[in-house]
């Protein structure tokens, strides 16, 4: 059935408040009575085709034979679509594909077999949108499906994705404005559940994306780090606005997501421009157990003035997310040299029961060889497989790295639990190199349960760059020796290297508050807080602000253990090379961010 330009289908369920409000009309007095509306649906058995500009379907279900398309567009423009669902089987039940634009608001869509549910490929106005509502109520994590189920999407793989290919659930490209609410893609879709480039805007509330998504984990062809659930953007290699992801903004609002390949939901932009991505209110599910799987959640900024911030969780009740597994990292941001990302991470609910995270899967990981900002406050962590949190700043060719964050209020692990905090790594892990500058604020958080190398390990070493720390007001127990060799390992520099790394670090305080309470046994030698003088023998400084002992390490670890709490040895140390008169105490605090 083809719908010309400027026509209209309209069915008995078009929902207006009249006949005459859903035309458009005034008829004069005495006008002959005009069809009825907001009535049940009649069913097209066929394929409805807008390829004519302003055309118009209202009111209506769409179901055509097996193998048919459902509703079909190339190069229309302003269409306009409303008050119809649409059902097919062995074919799409959406395809616009061209460069056309509307406004399409479906009220479901469902399709089983054949290799794509929907196609918008190079849809896209400044005023149009698509749309999926479901029953426009339920708004319960995972929803209640009236938006429709796409499942068994088939096709080989392929690392030519920048055109529609089959074996994706939903394919997005070039287009704007979608929001899908209440809609579930399970079953096995051998590439993806949703795969989008260049999406302009993209809202997923209330959604269940699960089943088996994906069936490769590595490269494909140059610019594909695997397949997966939803997956946004690439690597961008080939050609860096091919491979965006996210333009504007995008929103995932209490969905379940899960059995992604490689990631669950994976998000690289690559494209100049700032991006908005919120993530509030989702249940992340187990990754499927196969070889070389990657994240839960994963964002990345690539190329120069890319740049994204990501809201990850809130304060209010029902924004939290929980993870329950992967294979790596919970949770991944990583920022490519001279782009941008702030993280906003907050009251997190994260485990991992992965059966196969067996070394590696952390809770999250913070990394950048660009500029990173970060707020990490009030989530919990257990149960990682290498260290628990990581913060990296990379080296870099171009530009100088920068990475500032605010940690605060988390918890790492069970008290008393063993290994729950980390079976292998350590609980906070800060590492880096090259050049820049890190500072970080560790304080008030709860630390259990570490098998690694420490509660607080920070591995400065590899450069010259500038590490501020204040770390305050943390409660760290649970040492599993003998992999466990401190509860706070600050140093500053690699022993015999030439690094010349300044480290300022304020390590507890005089008053209650700021003291660490470092819950070990020094009768059995446990060290709660260790700093070297390391790296080359001079141009740089291991400064602890407020202590004024001189070049003698007995008064540094003095005044460490005056500064903390509990049952520890301070030890304070220097490497061949280095020198003791690298401890100073110039001012009272780092210049560390206070929130």
């Amino acid at each position: 059935l083809n719908v010309a330009g400027g026509q209209w289908l309209s069915g008995q369920g078009a929902v207006a408040a009249n006949f005459d409000t859903l035309m458009g009309i005034t008829p004069p007095t005495g006008t002959i009575a005009r069809p009825a509306i907001n009535g049940v649906r009649p069913t097209i058995q066929g394929t409805i085709t807008m390829n004519g500009n302003t055309s118009t379907v209202r009111g209506v279900s769409i179901s055509p034979p097996s193998a048919s398309q459902g509703l079909v567009a190339t190069t229309a423009t302003g269409i306009s679509v409303s008050d119809a669902d649409v059902t097919t089987s062995s074919a799409a039940a959406v395809n616009f594909n061209g460069a056309g634009n509307g406004t399409i608001n479906l009220t479901s869509v469902t399709t089983t077999g054949g290799g794509n549910g929907i196609i918008l490929h190079n849809f896209n106005s400044a005023t149009g949108s698509f749309s999926v509502l479901g029953d426009g109520t339920n708004t319960s994590v995972g929803g209640n499906n009236t938006g429709g189920t796409i499942s068994g999407m088939s096709g080989a793989d392929t690392g030519s994705q920048n055109s529609p290919f089959t074996g994706v659930g939903i394919y997005l490209n070039n287009t704007r404005g979608v929001t899908l609410r209440r809609i579930r893609i399970n079953g096995n879709n051998s590439n993806y559940g949703i795969r989008g480039f260049a999406v302009n805007g993209f809202t997923l509330e209330y959604s269940n994306i699960s089943g088996n998504n994906g069936t490769v984990t590595g490269t494909l062809g140059t610019d594909h780090m695997g397949e997966g659930s939803i997956y946004f953007g690439s690597l961008g290699i080939s050609s860096a606005a091919n491979g965006h992801g996210i333009v504007g903004s995008a929103t995932f609002t209490n969905n379940t997501i899960s059995g992604g390949s490689n990631r669950n939901l994976s998000i690289q932009n690559t494209v100049a421009g700032t991006v908005t991505v919120t993530v509030k209110g989702n249940t992340f599910g187990l990754t499927q157990n196969v070889s070389g799987g990657a994240q839960s959640l994963f964002m990345e900024t690539i190329n120069s003035g890319t740049v994204l911030n990501a809201v990850v969780g809130g304060t209010l009740a029902g924004e939290p997310n929980t993870f329950t597994g992967s294979i790596g990292d919970l949770a991944n941001f990583t920022g490519q040299q001279q782009s941008t990302m702030d993280v906003v991470f907050r009251n997190n609910v994260m485990s991992n029961n992965h059966v196969s995270n067996n070394v590696g899967g952390g809770s999250l990981n913070l990394s950048t060889a660009g500029t990173m900002t970060f707020h990490v406050t009030g989530n919990t962590m257990r149960d990682a497989h290498g260290s628990a949190v990581t913060m990296y700043k990379a080296s870099a060719t171009l530009g100088t790295p920068s990475m500032s964050g605010f940690f605060s209020g988390n918890t790492i692990g069970v008290n008393g639990v063993v290994d729950s905090g980390s079976k292998s790594g350590n609980g906070i892990f800060v590492s880096a190199g090259g050049t820049g500058t890190m500072s970080y604020t560790i304080t008030n958080n709860s630390i259990f349960q570490i098998h690694g190398n420490g509660h607080i390990y920070a591995d400065n070493t590899g450069g010259s760059y500038t590490a501020n720390f204040t770390i305050t007001g943390n409660t760290l127990d649970g040492e599993q020796p003998p992999s466990w060799f401190a509860g706070i390992a600050i140093t500053n520099g690699s022993p015999g290297s030439a690094d010349t790394i300044n480290v300022c670090a304020k390590i507890g305080g005089a008053t209650a508050p700021e003291k660490n309470t470092l819950n070990f046994t020094a009768a059995n030698g446990d060290i709660g807080v260790i700093v070297g003088s390391s790296g080359a023998g001079a141009g740089h400084t291991f400064n602890l602000p407020g202590y004024a002992g001189g070049a003698n390490l007995t008064n540094v670890q003095n005044f460490l253990a005056a500064n903390n709490s509990g049952s520890f040895i301070a030890n304070a140390y220097t490497d061949s090379g280095a020198s003791t008169s690298a401890f100073t105490g110039i001012g009272t605090s780092c210049p560390t961010p206070t929130n």
